[in-house]
């Protein structure tokens, strides 16, 4: 039983990987759902921090290799109920090595949350095609955002009180590892590599 269902993923496996090609010219979109986790530094120490989030990159395919676009990121932070929201310029590249088709994505945008900062997420992954216009794009990541947090000191006074004071808002950069899922659709016949 268990040869059956390995021979059956392989077949299933092979028939899509079979049929990968590259996108070469035209409108491009990407509709993603990923998952973050890393460390967050707060103003009373590192904390684990794991964010839920969902963008969607839209742009122009030039050729086979070279994508550009832009695009928005929601993630959301239940442990710390949170959200950030983030807008980027988009650069990708795609690759085809007999029936491997690796990719490279680049992001770098502002996080509007926060007071504002530095995004920026560099991914690699695999595209599988799914016949015509429609894929899927699997990829493991980082995810760097900057943003701005309320600081204080603690004094303990002789009566053993501990007093707060601020010391106002400082840049923080916060680097989580990213798992990403999308699903492409594109308006572009698809080629072999070249």
């Amino acid at each position: 039983m268990k040869k059956s269902v390995l021979f059956l993923l392989f077949i299933i496996v092979d028939s899509i990987v079979a049929s990968a090609y590259l996108p070469s010219a035209g409108y491009r979109g990407f509709l993603e759902g990923h998952f973050d986790v890393g460390s967050e530094r707060n103003w009373w120490g590192n904390r684990e921090a794991y964010y839920y989030g969902a963008s969607t990159t839209h742009g122009r395919q030039f050729n086979p290799h070279l994508f550009v676009g832009g695009g928005l990121d929601v993630e959301y932070n239940p442990s710390f109920d949170r959200a950030i929201i983030a807008v980027y310029a988009a650069g990708r590249t795609d690759w085809q090595f007999g029936r491997f088709t690796p990719y490279g994505d680049l992001r770098i945008g502002l996080n509007l949350t926060d007071g504002a900062g530095v995004y920026f997420s560099p991914t690699v992954g695999y595209r599988f095609n799914w016949g015509g216009c429609v894929a899927i794009n699997v990829g493991v990541g980082l995810t760097l955002k900057s943003k701005r947090v309320e600081c204080y000191d603690l004094t303990i006074r002789p009566d053993g009180m501990g007093v707060l004071s601020p010391l106002g808002r400082q840049h923080v950069a916060e680097c989580l590892f990213a798992l990403r899922l999308a699903v492409e659709f594109n308006t572009i016949k698809s080629r072999g590599g070249e």
